[in-house]
């Protein structure tokens, strides 16, 4: 079946389901079956629960959202990983150096062994601020 004819079945009507498109001659809206898909629900059990469906209705769906989706430019916002914050109000920091890691012996144990069992990064400091 080509992309055409798959898209076929895709309709959109403003007095079903509010104009969302939807599969022809059901009230089944392709957000809903995508919706389904997503969270695991299988072609198979899709098709026993809603009689009349066929697989290249499913199909449609897909490549119905999928041509949507092809000249939609999307970027989430960049979001980096944050850093665990220090322990609140301690009187310690981390700097960071050139040298050995070295900390202060009356450093917090949550956060020396933290730093020091972590292994990865720069080397660093611990001093009193």
């Amino acid at each position: 079946m080509t992309d055409q004819q798959l898209l076929e079945r895709i309709v959109l009507n403003p007095k079903v389901l509010a104009g969302k498109p939807t599969i022809k001659a059901t009230r089944l809206s392709v957000e809903y079956i995508l919706n389904l898909l997503a969270h695991g629900v299988s072609f198979l059990e899709i098709l026993q629960e809603y009689e009349g469906l066929t697989l290249e209705d499913i199909q449609a769906c897909i490549l119905f959202a999928s041509k949507s989706l092809s000249n939609t430019t999307f970027m989430p916002p960049y979001s980096p990983t944050p850093l665990p914050p220090l322990l609140p109000y301690s009187p310690y920091s981390i700097r960071l150096s050139k040298g050995k890691y070295s900390f202060n012996a009356s450093a917090s144990p949550a956060l020396t062994t933290g730093i020091a069992n972590s292994g990865k990064g720069l080397p660093v400091n611990i001093c009193s601020t």
